[in-house]
């Protein structure tokens, strides 16, 4: 597997994907661009007035953006699946198509992680990306593209986005390798996924924030690790298309060990998002160096994904038992007094039987 090094304590993510899941006459399942909606945190489903988000401020500190939240599927049934993939080995093994080269996932943390960031970019820059995302038929993408994960069953949706021309951007480019007199701005920054049972087998971003970083599930696995985003995608670039596919190599299903089970309703979640998110924020923002400095935080989407638990929490390529558990990811984007900016995911698990 090819592997993306941090730079200045650098980690690599990017932007939220979806996906919606749909069950065909066939009985089979399909998956589409979801038609938007929103949800609230009020139990009376209006949305939050400004008296309310300015009690919110008060009592935290923190400015809660909350009234308008994208489910990006909707996933009543999940399984527990018993699987086996090759964590040692590389994802695509396929001759790179021509006129790619790879795209360095570092330059992405300008764009996302920029508690950890060195070299961080504005905070318009930063807003004119969010603001550009959408999500689009994998099927509009050049055919090299989708062809080049043949293998994996793609969700059927991509995200994308764009990255303007940034200084720290093209410092970063140069300073990893990438040719930077080709590039045609801005650049489309894709996210491609697999799935399972028309769930993502994995999140858009975030890790989930257990203490010592560690897992359970049921009497399968205790004190296990989780295959996240953060564990070298391929990626790909050819001057206008960086391309990042999340993919958990030679994944196969042996069997699945809890079929059908019920999914926690969102409405049931909506409780735990404000103490999930700050845990999960102060986990991948240097702890107390940010801690009393978030400003606000805007909770922009969530999702049912496979999460990944496999029982060698130290060395997770020489797992013998690894298990698909499905996660709620709630995804935020947040600043601090300074104007740093981030984005991430909190984790609360979607069916019964998951320990954190």
């Amino acid at each position: 597997m090819k592997h993306t090094e941090s730079i200045s304590a650098i980690f690599l993510i990017l932007c939220l994907t979806c996906s919606a899941c749909n069950v065909a006459s066939d009985g089979s399942r399909t998956s589409k661009i979801p038609d938007s909606y929103t949800i609230t945190t009020t139990t009376s489903g209006e949305s939050e007035s400004s008296a309310s988000s300015q009690e919110d401020k008060e009592s935290d500190g923190i400015k809660w953006t909350m009234e308008d939240i994208q489910m990006l599927n909707d996933i009543s049934k999940a399984s527990v699946y018993s699987v086996t993939c090759d964590l040692e080995d590389a994802a695509i093994t396929d001759e790179m198509p021509a006129g790619y080269t790879y795209w360095n996932g570092n330059a992405t943390t300008l764009y996302n992680r920029g508690f950890y960031a060195d070299m961080v970019i504005g905070r318009d820059t930063y807003t004119h990306t969010a603001n550009s995302q959408k999500f689009i038929d994998i099927n509009e993408l050049p055919e090299e593209v989708t062809l080049y994960a043949k293998g994996y069953d793609l969700l059927g949706t991509a995200e994308e986005e764009e990255y303007l021309q940034d200084e720290g951007l093209e410092k970063l480019l140069k300073e990893v390798g990438i040719p930077t007199d080709n590039i045609r701005y801005p650049i489309r920054h894709i996210l491609i996924r697999q799935r399972i049972d028309g769930i993502p087998t994995m999140p858009l971003r975030g890790r989930i924030n257990t203490e010592g970083g560690k897992l359970s599930y049921g009497d399968y696995i205790k004190q296990g690790g989780t295959w996240t985003f953060s564990q070298s995608p391929v990626d790909i670039f050819d001057g206008e298309y960086a391309i990042e596919y999340l993919l958990i190599p030679k994944l196969n299903i042996n069997e699945a060990i809890a079929k059908d089970q019920d999914v926690l309703p969102f409405d049931e979640v909506k409780d735990k998002l404000k103490v999930e998110i700050k845990k999960s924020i102060i986990n991948d923002g240097d702890g107390g160096r940010i801690k009393n400095k978030l400003e606000d935080v805007t909770v922009t989407a969530a999702e049912v994904c496979y999460v990944m638990i496999y029982d060698n929490y130290a060395e997770p390529d020489k797992s013998s038992n690894c298990f698909l558990v499905p996660f709620w990811a709630v995804y935020y984007k947040c600043g601090i007094e300074s104007g740093l900016t981030q984005q991430g995911a909190a984790f609360i698990p979607a069916v019964e039987g998951i320990y954190e």
